[in-house]
């Protein structure tokens, strides 16, 4: 009998082990989801700052790069005569804001640049803008073609590059520079250019005087630390806590000269009084003062600063100059940022300025 009873409960708990009962767990429905629904994050674009070094032929190519991983947008930033990269800081920051990589170059002979001695003028930068864009892949497939933005020098720069390499452009955007001026205008701009410039080659007996000698020029106000920045990191320590700008005035002399000019009028008039046909060649070959505007066939934005820099009436790129760009540019838009002169253009912060600028690169 015991062994019965233990054959039986053995049978059944196999049994219930083979067909466990399932019992049904009632709950009541979930309500539909009604109302406002919990958004779905997505991660910010990963920006930051960094330098790098090119080459291009025997010299050194030094870059700022304000990045946006995966951005297909970049604007290749040119600087003025005697300026560097850091002069963008403020463009650029806003570019990088609205999702554009931004590339500012040390022009050959400023800043961390190589500085040789020799050619200089758009026949040397021209090689130096293309080894930018090819080594930094910034024409490379899936990216839009760089947008070239070039104040003063970099506005003539840019010019240069867009009409002999239009593959490498997109768009083109002129700072205060690239229509022709009137001689008058002219001299005004001469003396406005040279009182800039005039700092080069001097030695201080510290970076806070040479600060201080920055601060006293007019043009650069009101003063503010990217303008700090930008001119510490131009300096040069040259031994026993002395500094200097790192544009050695060779750099400069160079640059005028490639157009048959000079920052020395004793020179100018030595130079068309003995050398008149080599002054003329100079003339004749350059690639700025014959430009063929009607070639440059992508969409270009010029913008001109609306105050004067040191009188009245020596601004660089005033409404007929403008007319005069839109006139002879096929597909040109202008503008005129009141209040700005021609270096508070890019240091300073003008709503309008960055607008115009975000609206002509998202067309």
């Amino acid at each position: 009998m015991k062994a019965k009873l233990q054959g039986f409960f053995h049978r059944l708990r196999t049994r219930l082990r083979r067909n466990k009962a399932i019992i049904p767990v009632i709950t009541e429905p979930t309500p539909p989801q009604l109302g406002f629904q919990e958004p779905l994050l997505l991660e910010a674009p990963k920006m930051y700052y960094d330098e790098t070094d090119i080459m291009s032929g025997n010299y050194r190519i030094h870059v700022g790069r304000w990045n946006v991983v995966g951005a297909t947008k970049t604007a290749l930033l040119i600087h003025g005569l005697s300026a560097n990269h850091m002069c963008w800081k403020v463009m650029a920051e806003h570019l990088q804001q609205h999702g554009v990589n931004v590339v500012a170059v040390d022009l050959r002979g400023r800043g961390r640049s190589d500085k040789p001695r020799g050619d200089y003028g758009t026949k040397a930068h021209i090689p130096d803008m293309c080894a930018v864009i090819e080594q930094l892949g910034l024409n490379q497939p899936g990216r839009e073609k760089p947008i070239v933005i070039g104040h003063s020098l970099g506005a003539a720069v840019g010019m240069v590059l867009a009409w002999k390499h239009p593959e490498y452009v997109g768009k083109l955007v002129l700072l205060d520079a690239g229509a022709p001026i009137n001689p008058v205008n002219a001299l005004k701009a001469y003396f406005t250019i040279r009182s800039s410039v005039q700092r080069l080659g001097t030695i201080y007996p510290s970076a806070e005087a040479y600060i201080e000698r920055m601060k006293a020029i007019p043009m650069l106000q009101p003063w503010d630390s990217v303008i700090e920045d930008y001119v510490r990191y131009d300096l040069e320590d040259v031994g026993e806590g002395r500094v200097r700008s790192s544009v050695p005035p060779y750099v400069i002399e160079a640059e005028y000269n490639s157009i048959g000019s000079s920052l020395s009028i004793p020179t100018i008039l030595k130079n068309n009084i003995f050398h008149p046909i080599k002054q003329i060649r100079k003339v004749i070959d350059s690639e700025i003062l014959h430009f063929r505007y009607s070639e440059l066939r992508m969409p270009v934005l010029a913008m001109g600063a609306g105050a004067f820099n040191l009188r009245p009436g020596d601004e660089i790129l005033p409404p007929k100059a403008l007319d005069f760009l839109k006139r002879h540019i096929p597909n040109c838009t202008t503008h005129t940022v009141e209040g700005a002169n021609h270096y508070t253009l890019i240091f300073g912060k003008f709503p309008d300025r960055d607008k115009v600028l975000l609206d002509f690169i998202e067309a």
